[in-house]
């Protein structure tokens, strides 16, 4: 049996190698077949031959084939998240049928499971091992064990594609596995999936050339989100980036689709206000002011304009700060409300967050579609004046803090944009 997996193995990477891999994921829509993966009854999940003769009954092509396995066992097959935190690691690798009648494992479990019921469907599968960037992975952290993880490569009309079922069944919360399906990790792009998977084998990785280890630690954490709502670096490239202070990044992000982001040490949030967002059609500019030296992540967070508005964003993206010297508590910038990035505005002076009593300031902003901008502190409205497509007018600042509204096209209320603190 040893003989024959090495030979498969081999044999699959001299295919890859070969240059036959496929770079893109199967255009194809599965709703059909993943309804009749989920159909299954008890019937047919009583032994590994009831099941895989019910899915011969459904399936019409490789794809389908392919599929049926991955949305059946991210829905049956529970992450055993006791195991994994209890470190327990067995000698032995279990059967596929003890996988089945369990249904639960870790990710060891998955892999063996999909390759078993892919040769009872006749297609081929192998299982990798390597390094994914899961639970435990923090961005910028060197990445010392060999592997940590593993998942399938599957051959469906004669190419191979990359998918983790493990991660595609949910994901760990508070210690608990939750089941949330992921179809992003079905039939991955190569150039995607390298992201957080590390195979020990570099045939594995499905590109041409491979990636060394070190570029996959220095990659930024990339998530699902960014794939899917085409988010796009422009400024930084790697993931680890050293500052003295303030910095700026840099993204493209498609006019259908909101982003929010914040800082963080240790798992916490650092404070408020110390990350700002800039935004000029399809150009994002994140705005970071880093308050305290030492190492901080910034998350990036995405969603879709066409989402419920209290619809939470998605995990998009990590960057890794190393911050030498911090701005202060007080390197503040405005607080912003939803109606801020929601409108499409954009803000250019005052940029910081904390305004000194008694101080001119000048105001200019961008605001599309507002009929009226005002700044306001307590009762008074200070109204600013349109000039050149900005709203702008200069301001003695009073002993309290003070908002800036709009009002846009069509509505009763005002707005709220921006605030500002005074001292």
């Amino acid at each position: 049996m040893k003989i024959r997996k090495k030979i498969l193995f081999a044999l699959v990477c001299l295919v890859i190698m070969s240059g036959i891999a496929g770079a893109n994921p199967l255009a194809y829509d599965y709703t059909a077949i993943d309804d009749y993966a989920l159909a299954a009854q008890k019937e047919h999940e009583e032994s590994l031959l009831s099941l895989t003769n019910y899915f011969l009954l459904g399936v019409k092509n490789d794809q389908e084939k392919a599929r049926v396995i991955y949305r059946w066992m991210s829905d049956r097959i529970a992450y055993d998240a006791s195991s994994y935190f209890a470190n327990i690691d067995s000698l032995t690798e279990p059967t596929p049928n003890e996988v089945f009648q369990r249904r639960k494992g870790v990710c060891d479990s998955y892999a063996i499971l999909f390759v078993e019921l892919a040769e009872n469907l006749g297609i081929q599968a192998v299982k990798v091992d390597g390094i994914g960037k899961g639970l435990s992975y923090s961005v910028g952290r060197r990445l010392e064990t060999a592997t940590n993880h593993s998942w399938n490569a599957v051959r469906i009309d004669g190419l191979w594609y990359l998918l983790d079922v493990t991660w595609g069944a949910g994901y760990i919360q508070d210690r608990q596995f939750v089941k949330h399906f992921k179809p992003f990790y079905f039939c991955t792009p190569p150039e995607q999936f390298i992201n957080d998977h590390y195979p020990v084998d570099d045939a594995m990785q499905l590109l041409s050339p491979p990636i060394s280890k070190e570029a996959f630690e220095q990659m930024v954490f990339l998530q699902p989100a960014y794939y899917l709502d085409s988010l796009k670096l422009v400024s930084h490239k790697e993931g680890v980036i050293e500052t003295d202070g303030r910095l700026v990044i840099r993204l493209l992000v498609p006019p259908t689709v909101l982003v929010s982001a914040r800082l963080e040490h240790n798992g916490k949030i650092v404070g408020e206000q110390f990350v700002f967002l800039q935004r000029r059609d399809n150009i994002l500019d994140v705005l970071v002011n880093p308050p305290l030296p030492g190492e901080q992540v910034l998350k990036i967070f995405s969603k879709r304009k066409s989402a419920p508005k209290d619809a939470p964003y998605d995990w998009a993206l990590d960057y890794c700060l190393r911050v030498f010297t911090g701005t202060g508590k007080d390197a503040v910038y405005p607080k912003l409300f939803g109606d801020y990035t929601t409108s499409g505005a954009y803000l250019f002076e005052p940029l910081t967050g904390i305004l000194k009593a008694n101080k001119s300031y000048n105001f200019r902003i961008d605001v599309p579609g507002a009929d009226e901008v005002v700044v306001v502190h307590g009762n008074r409205w200070f109204r600013l004046f349109r000039k050149d497509n900005l709203w702008e007018g200069s301001l003695t600042i009073p002993a309290q803090d003070i908002t800036i509204y709009a009002k846009f096209a069509g509505e009763v209320e005002h707005s709220s944009l921006i605030s500002y603190r005074v001292k």
